[in-house]
């Protein structure tokens, strides 16, 4: 053998595939499809869209109450303040999941949550501040059903 030469290795058998039926029988599992119509829609599609819908309806929802010794109360929906970007995102978050774009729609969502949680933070943090003068005056804050509702989507 001279020095240029490679030696002889015999060839790497490939890897056994599955039989045709288990390969449609896997991909039916890993993604489960229901009929609507004529149509086989994804199952996390459909839950996708629910979820955007329900944010979106979370939105004009009441989200928190702030009661200051009971005299004053005020009640404020999202769209009232940040609301306006969750609509889009939940827009964004549906479309993107019927035209069948599973990572876009999941980066949207994720970002969605980010939003959720910043405003989870900053709402605690603004309630913390404002018991520091709890000395004064009886402050009470509370969640809503539209934070709620945002808070399971």
């Amino acid at each position: 053998m001279s020095f240029n030469e490679q030696p002889q290795v015999p060839p790497m058998p490939s890897a056994p595939q599955p039989a045709p039926d288990m390969q449609r029988t896997l991909r039916e599992l890993s993604d489960p499809k229901v009929k609507v119509g004529n149509l086989g829609v994804s199952v996390a599609a459909v839950t996708t869209v629910v979820a955007a819908v329900l944010a979106i309806i979370a939105m004009f929802l009441p989200c928190v109450t702030v009661s200051v010794g009971g005299f004053f109360s005020q009640t404020v929906s999202l769209i009232q303040g940040d609301g306006w970007i969750v609509l889009i995102l939940a827009i964004a978050v549906a479309v993107l999941a019927v035209v069948r774009q599973a990572l876009a729609a999941f980066v949207v969502a994720v970002l969605n949550f980010l939003l959720w949680l910043f405003e989870t933070i900053n709402t605690g943090h603004v309630a913390g501040e404002a018991s520091s003068y709890s000395d004064l005056v009886q402050l009470k804050v509370s969640y809503g059903a539209g934070y709620w509702l945002w808070a399971v989507t």
